[in-house]
Order: C-alpha cells, then structure tokens, then sequence
C-alpha cells in the first residue's frame, strides 16, 4: 500500500470538503437574508421576482447587514458554547466514559486487557504519541474502537469486547494503529469543532421551531401572519445548512478513514492486519449500541446507515486500497465462527469473573499461546514491539503505576555522577519525602543505568500516569524536574528532552501554551530571514551533538539540514559562535526554547520540511546518536508534529 500517497491525497480532499463546509454556512446566511428580506421588510407586497434587485439590497443594506452579524453571532455562540459542554466532560476520558467504557487497569488481571494495554503501548512508541487513556466497551460485542479527545495529550482509545475476543492480536495492532491514526493526524480536534460547527447551524433551525406560535396563531392567523414567515425563513434556511453540513462532515469522515487506514499500515508495516480485521467487520454487525451522534465520526467502522450520511467508506473500497479484495464466500462462515467465538470467550470470562481464578502463571501463558494472541514479538519488523519488550519490568509497571510514575520520572533524570546524583536524592527527600527517595533508590538499584533508548518510551508511557497526579503533585513535580536538570550547572541532551517533554505535557494538559502557541502571529514570522536563523540554532544544536568533537562534520550536517529547508545548499554555514560557546554550558538550551518557539508559529507544512530538514542533519556521516535521537523526538513534539519509528528492518539495514 502506498501509504503516504493515500494521506496526502486524503489531506487534499480533506482540505476542499472544509472549504465546501465553509461555503455551506455563507450560503445558508445567504438564503436567511433573503427569505427575512421577503417576510419582514416587504411582506405585503406581491412577489414579482425570485431574486431581489440591486435596487433592493442597496435600499435595505442595513437590514441587510444587521441578520448577517446577528446569523453569525448566533451559529458562533452556540458552536463556542456546544464546544465548552464538550470540552467540560472531560475531554477523551469523559467521552469514553459516556459512552459505556471502563477504564484498563496499569496492570490488568485480565490477560487480554493486558494484551490490549500492551499493543496501546506499542503504538504509542511506533507513532512517536504519548500513550492514551485505554477503555474496554464491556457491553458491546461488536467489531468497533474509537479514539476521543481534544489532543493527543488528552486522548483516549476505547475497543469493544467484541473486537478485543473476535481479533487475534495482529488484527487488534492494526485497528489500535488506525485509533492512533486519527490522533496524529488532528481528527479528534477537527471532528469536535465540526459537532460545534454543526450545533450553530441547528440553533438557527431550533430558533424557528421554538418560537412557533401556538394556540394564539389558531385564534388570530392574520395577526400572527409576519412572525410565523420569519420562524418558517429560520428553519427553512437552517435545515438546508444543516442537511448540506452534514453530508460535507460525513464526507470529511470518511477521507479520514482512509487516511487513518494508511497510518495504521505506516505504524505496524502490515496491511495484512487492517484486511483481516475489515473482512470479520463486514462479516458481522459492526455498530455500537444507542452510539450518539457526536462519536459516530469517531468509530472504526459502521453499522447499516445511509450511504450519503455514513461517516464510513464502504468495507470492498478500504480492502481494494489495501490490495485486499473482499471475499464474499467466505464472509458469512467468517461471521459465525466470529459470533461464537465471542459468545464463548465473554461466557468464559464471566466465569473467572465469578470464581476468581486464573493465577499469574495461568495469565502469563493465555498471553502468549492462546488462540487468539501471538507472542509479542510476532509480527517481523516491529522496532515498536522490540523496544517495548526489551523495557525491563520494573521501570514500565512504574511507568503505569500513579503511585510510582513520578518517582520514575526523577530516576530517569538522575546524573551519572555518584556526587551531583546525591545532591539530586537530597532535593528528592527535601520535596517529596523518605518514601520517594527510597523508591528512586530501588529503582537505581534494580537498574543502575536505563539504556538511552529506553528513556524516551518510558517517559510516553508514563503521560496517562501523570494525568491522573493533582494539579499541585503534577506542579510540585514539574519544579522539581527543573532543579534537577541543572542541578550540576550544565545541561545535557537527555536531560533537557526529558524535561521539556514533561513540562510541555503538563503545559498542554491544563491548556497552557501547547497547542495554542503556533497559532499566534508574529510580525517578525514574515520575514524568511528570522525563520531560517531559527532554523539555523535548532539544525546546529543537533550538528553540534551529533559531532562534538569534529567541527566540519558538523558544519556539514547543518549545510545539509539548511540545504534541505530553504531549498537551496549554502556554500558554508559555520555553528553559529553564541551556539558553540553555550554548547559547554546550560545556555544552549535558552538559545533552542527561543528557536522551538519561533519555529512552532510556522505553517504546518513549513515545520514538516524543517523535520525533513532534521533527519538529514543527522543521517550526516552515519547513524544518528542516542542524544539527537532523543532531541529530534523532542523537538518534532515541541512542533507539534510527531515522529513515527521506522520499521525495525529499515533502521538495521541502514545501520547495520
């Protein structure tokens, strides 16, 4: 499948159908000025002609623009209000919550909760996105999952029981991958904002019904006559926008499922998973019981709707693009084996349930060798899957645990040097007490060292952990962070990815910066030259510790990262002298939170090419080192971009 051509195609489309929408709205305020112009100014008078005059707007131009400003303040207002009631229930969370789902335990008893926590897990890593809220929908039984949320710092993945006990586990990867999908390409957001878009079309229509008269309009029609054409304008004007919204929306959703099948094969690097997944779908009911209205974009796949309205493509055209045709003769033995296998498998579990049973070792081996899950390490090339297995246990169930991550998150950051890490466990046990310096303690005992690429995933893992931290923990947590990274006066690579990546994670979570930051303009963002001195700070810090020690082959890295930006190889571009200077201190760090912010008001396709950009500065003279790695996933973060791992295959046969 060629993935990327499918999501810049979807991207394409995605872009004409909003414009579609925007045009929808123009046109429907358009409609309500002129059936107002008709009912109210001129009510009594015969109609002559269906189009008004040039005569006639410009004689009523205040009118005119007096049911313009009011229409958009009111699809405004309450599009803004249905968006605070949304964003009230407690983003991802509180929408899986109300859609029946129970939250997956950091360490589920439930060997195939534990399946699905890991392959979560494993997705979050492959997709450079922090790990989400899980929920298991215990009551459905059909084939179905859906991500929720704002962003990718608030998201949640619910599946159904019937996915989780119909999909063996390289099936259940792939729908997972096409949930994070979503998140990364920003359709949570944009499917939110058009439910509040939506709202604001359907007060208009809401307006007219309301204010219909009642039994004094029975009594005294001719008195009632002008009221009841303006209330007929409103929701003749507002049923058209909404009709003409939600086909434009339903199409919206189905280029993002194609979009999101394409990521699902990025992410996993099997298309085999996503068709086997689809054929049990159509072989079965997919849709999810009393599913409302503002999730039904939101689903993996749908059940019986109107073609025009089903925020679905149909199953035969996302098999066809995953070179897949869909085999009729199989589908309905495929459908019973599947509705058996479920019925089976959650009467089964109810009995576990009830008895309690099932010990650890038990568990351990349905994980590995029971009929519908493979052993971790299955599907080939999956650095993802490698990098997760390879965590030692310890670190990742502290990683999981709320009462254990923060004390991870200070192992993580402690100084190699036996002197600066004991004024580091001092500022521990003076902050957080006795019990987190011991635990911080255990932690350096049963690992001395976490290799370096394990610092990034754990840290991913630990986000769902830290959200659930008060706001005076996450703070507390966050200072401390801050004392400890400069605790030696210098500031190392990792030191500073980890703790940008933590502080600007609970930044976003509570709406402060974030997100928000690349929307705010900047005169000086006008000028090319301001940008590509920024770009110049970030491709250098990455040169410079690529290649400490060798000052050409840095320079060389940034010619090619500068090369690739602005689009044309400068004939040199020496480290900038500031930047060198600071490298052997903290100060470089001050220099790149400038560049980062700078760089993050770009245009989205701007910072793409800068991320381009970044990979080639350090491809340069060989692998990339642990340090850039670990700085290239911050930095794209800090974008608001995300860097998928490359498949396990590619990266060894590169390197090795």
């Amino acid at each position: 499948m060629r993935f990327f051509e499918y999501q810049d195609r979807a991207r394409r489309r995605l872009t004409l159908l909003l414009g579609l929408l925007a045009l929808v709205v123009v046109l429907m305020v358009a409609l309500l000025n002129l059936l107002l112009l008709y009912t109210l100014v001129e009510p009594w008078q015969e109609l002559r002609q269906l189009m008004p005059t040039a005569e006639m707007l410009a004689e009523h131009r205040g009118f005119l623009l007096w049911t313009t400003g009011l229409a958009i303040a009111v699809i405004a207002g309450a599009s803004l209000w249905r968006l605070y009631q949304l964003r009230r229930a407690g983003g991802g969370r509180g929408i899986a919550r109300e859609m029946g789902g129970d939250p997956v335990d950091a360490e589920p008893e439930d060997p195939k909760n534990r399946r699905l926590r890991n392959i979560v897990e494993e997705m979050a890593i492959a997709s450079g996105l922090p790990v989400p809220a899980i929920f298991v929908l215990e009551r459905e039984l059909g084939i179905n999952a859906f991500a929720a949320g704002f962003t990718p710092h608030d998201a949640a993945i619910a599946v159904t029981r019937g996915a989780i006990e119909s999909l063996n586990r390289q099936e259940l990867k792939a729908v997972v991958a096409h949930e994070f999908g979503h998140i990364r390409a920003g359709d949570m957001r944009l499917n939110t904002q058009l439910v509040g878009i939506l709202f604001g079309i359907e007060m208009i229509a809401l307006l007219g019904l309301g204010m219909l008269p009642g039994r004094r309009a029975r009594s005294d029609p001719g008195e009632m006559r002008g009221p009841v054409w303006f209330n007929f304008a409103l929701v003749a004007a507002g049923g058209i926008g909404l009709i003409g919204g939600r086909l434009i929306r339903a199409a919206i959703a189905r280029e993002q499922e194609y979009r999101a099948d394409a990521h699902a094969v990025q992410f996993t690097r099997n298309g085999d998973g996503m068709a086997g997944a689809l054929r049990k779908v159509a072989a079965r009911y997919a849709g999810l019981n009393a599913s409302p209205a503002m999730v039904g974009h939101m689903l993996f796949a749908n059940g019986a709707i109107d073609q025009l309205l089903d925020t679905h493509p149909p199953l035969e055209k996302r098999l066809e693009r995953l070179g897949q045709p869909l085999d009729e003769e199989g589908l309905e033995r495929l459908g019973r084996e599947a509705t058996d296998r479920v019925r089976r498998a959650v009467t089964e579990r109810e009995r576990r349930r009830r008895e309690q049973e099932a010990a650890a070792e038990q568990q351990r081996e349905e994980e590995e060798n029971g009929p519908l899950g493979e052993a971790f390490g299955a599907v080939p090339g999956s650095l993802a899957a490698a990098l997760l297995a390879a965590l030692p246990g310890e670190l990742a169930r502290s990683a999981r645990n709320p009462h254990w991550v923060a004390d991870l998150v200070l192992y993580l950051i402690l100084h190699p040097d036996p002197e600066i890490r004991e004024q580091q466990l001092h500022m521990i046990l003076e902050t957080r007490g006795p019990e987190s310096e011991e635990r911080v303690r255990q932690l350096r005992a049963m690992v001395p060292e976490p290799a370096a690429e394990h610092r990034l995933p754990l840290t991913e893992m630990a986000f769902p952990a830290l959200a659930r931290l008060s706001r005076d923990e996450q703070r507390t947590l966050a200072g401390l962070v801050e004392r400890l990274i400069h605790a030696d006066g210098r500031l190392s690579a990792t030191e500073y990815a980890l703790g940008r990546m933590l502080i600007e994670h609970l930044d976003r979570r509570h709406g402060h910066g974030g997100d928000k930051a690349h929307g705010r303009k900047d005169p000086a963002e006008k000028n090319a030259r301001h940008r590509e001195n920024a770009a110049r700070y970030l491709l250098a810090t990455l040169a410079l510790h690529g290649h400490p020690d060798d000052p050409e082959t840095a320079e060389a890295a940034l010619i090619a990262g500068l090369g690739r930006f602005t689009g044309s190889l400068p004939f040199s571009a020496p480290i900038p002298e500031e930047l060198r200077q600071a490298s052997q201190s903290a100060a470089w760090a001050r220099i790149l939170d400038r560049a980062l912010e700078r760089l993050a008001r770009m245009p989205r396709h701007d910072r793409q090419r800068l991320l381009q950009a970044m990979d080639d500065t350090v491809q340069q003279r060989g692998d990339p080192t642990a340090e850039q790695r670990e700085l290239v996933r911050m930095m794209a973060a800090s974008l608001h971009l995300n860097v998928p791992l490359p498949d396990a295959g590619e990266l060894f046969d590169a390197g090795h």
